[in-house]
């Protein structure tokens, strides 16, 4: 557990000891997390702690952090700031319509490239930009080092935006928006999860207030052309997809696990190539499980195949709680629930261990 004098809107862990938080000064901080293990070596059996010791920051003044996309877990570059991290790169999106990419550098943490109104209104007035995504691997997946490919963002304009770090302009690669041709199912409202595909970077998946996942083919006409829909029953704030923090990418076979220096063929009973399964925070529809088609080539590639409902307020987060299994954790803001159920083998209902109220005031 840390304190924060400001509120922390979204967070990602990376290679399981760094801890990334975006914060509502417009702030992007780096901690490192440690595990207190002296109760354990005592004998005691109390709940095992976990710490969050601040290392270094990245200011953007007079907007608020929204969003922030991380290098993939299975990144093996994410050292400690003293040692090898140039180049390791983090996206952040803001309340004022822009986007900025940071540095993890030995001396902290530096804003190296941002793209002002990067999302605005017809009016010109800059529009929230609710969510980014970075792609840091080849499209194969043979290479991750950390390092910013392209980047996502989906804007309250109704937009999902690709940029390219590397161009000098300030136009995005390409957009689309609700009169977009190369989607058949245009975005009726603003653009709130962006995601890449975990085992095929040359996919990206979109969702928003309109209730709709949307998966979009870089590699075609026009940049963005959608080759699968789900209507979703809620609107899609986030997607999380089996597996993908656990170091696991597809391959031949039982698939391959990248970690520190190492790869080696697995197979045990882990999601592989061909099962692969999508877990999306649904705000007031619940959370949704979504499997899809591996090369999304069926006609329909995108199958809701079931759901927890048992949140009475609006879900915002869901996870994998990883172990293979299907089990997962989803929460929601206004009744202070998390939830733990099993999503595999269940249509819809609203049974599920859960932790609310105080308890999540316990450190939960």
């Amino acid at each position: 557990t840390t304190t924060t004098t400001t509120g922390v809107l979204d967070s990602c862990i990376v290679g399981g000891s760094r801890l990334f938080t975006c914060r509502s000064d417009g702030s992007l901080c780096l901690h490192s997390i440690s595990y207190d293990d002296d109760d354990a070596a005592d004998g005691d059996d109390e709940e095992d702690v976990l710490s969050a010791e601040y290392i270094a920051s990245s200011h953007v003044p007079d907007t608020i952090s929204l969003s922030l996309s991380c290098p993939s877990s299975s990144s093996s570059t994410i050292q400690s700031p003293t040692t090898t991290t140039t180049g390791v790169t983090i996206a952040t999106s803001h309340s004022d319509g822009s986007l900025h990419l940071h540095s993890l550098l030995p001396s902290g943490i530096r804003r190296v490239r941002s793209w002002d109104r990067c999302h605005k209104f017809f009016t010109g007035q800059p529009a929230e930009v609710w969510t980014c995504g970075v792609r840091n691997k080849t499209t194969d997946n043979t290479d991750d080092n950390g390092v910013a490919d392209i980047i996502l963002t989906g804007g309250d304009d109704s937009f999902l935006r690709c940029w390219d770090p590397l161009s000098p302009g300030s136009k995005p690669v390409f957009s689309v928006g609700p009169d977009s041709p190369t989607c058949d199912h245009p975005f009726g409202s603003g653009v709130t999860c962006v995601r890449w595909d975990p085992w095929d970077g040359n996919y990206l998946w979109a969702g928003g207030y309109d209730e709709g996942v949307r998966v979009f083919d870089v590699r075609r006409v026009g940049g963005g052309k959608e080759v699968g829909w789900v209507e979703a029953g809620g609107g899609v704030w986030r997607g999380k997809f089996k597996g993908e923090n656990e170091g696991w990418i597809g391959g031949g076979g039982g698939g391959r696990k990248v970690g520190a220096g190492r790869e080696e063929d697995v197979d045990d009973g882990r999601q592989q190539p061909g099962d692969r399964t999508a877990l999306i925070a649904c705000m007031h529809g619940g959370a949704r499980v979504v499997n899809f088609d591996r090369s999304y080539a069926s006609s329909t590639p995108l199958t809701v195949t079931g759901g927890f409902t048992g949140h009475e307020s609006m879900c915002y987060g869901a996870d994998w709680l990883g172990g293979g299994g299907g089990r997962v954790a989803t929460c929601s803001f206004y009744d202070r629930r998390v939830c733990v159920w099993d999503a595999e083998g269940r249509t819809d209902g609203r049974n599920g261990t859960e932790r609310g109220g105080d308890s999540l005031n316990e450190g939960f």
